[in-house]
């Protein structure tokens, strides 16, 4: 528990509204109309001379981007750079703008999201590697999360053994925001709107 937090829950106050400084943070969001994940990745960059910035990026799957080996595209197309005394007042304007209309989600859910932006990354490779027995569970609507997330791990398992580029390129580009995800950015986005 942080000072802060011991410090609100002694006075029966509530924790409203708290911008977290992360070096490396990310949070998976949508709207309801839109059938696609997007990431908001945040990343602290250190200077020598001057105080460090922050670097913003909103990521989205590409559909069948895997031969490209870029999966995410910044929708951005460039970094939003964010002094740091800029960071706070950007983070709770997006999670006011976002909680209209979007959906943040909590970790728990956030290695399933992933899992879906993946999918739709190799979505023809995975046609073509006839595997229907490995990888349909993994999206299947009719199960919970906690079969989803373990048909999850044996598809993973599989492309491990099989196809270790690929298991390389979830790794690095998709699995690290699953790592990295902000809770408290969710919690944020789903006090201005609704959660799923």
């Amino acid at each position: 528990m942080q000072l802060y937090e011991e410090y609100l829950f002694r006075h029966g106050l509530k924790q409203s509204g708290i911008v977290k400084h992360v070096s490396l943070g990310s949070v998976f969001f949508k709207s309801d109309s839109d059938i696609f994940w997007r990431v908001l990745s945040i990343k602290w960059v250190e200077h020598d001379v001057h105080p460090g910035q922050y670097r913003i990026k909103i990521l989205r799957p590409t559909r069948n981007s895997i031969k490209a080996q870029v999966l995410l595209d910044n929708i951005l197309r460039r970094d939003k750079v964010l002094n740091w005394d800029e960071y706070e007042d950007f983070v709770l304007g997006w999670a006011r703008t976002i909680g209209r209309n979007d959906v943040a989600i909590s970790q728990s859910q956030a290695y399933i999201a992933a899992w879906e932006m993946f999918m739709l990354c190799c979505d023809n490779d995975i046609a073509a590697w006839h595997r229907n027995d490995i990888f349909f569970p993994t999206i299947d609507p009719t199960i919970d999360d906690f079969q989803r997330a373990q048909a999850i791990d044996d598809a993973l398992r599989y492309c491990d053994a099989r196809l270790p580029g690929v298991y390389a390129m979830w790794s690095r580009q998709i699995e690290c925001h699953v790592f990295n995800h902000c809770s408290w950015l969710a919690e944020l986005v789903a006090e201005n709107g609704c959660k799923i």
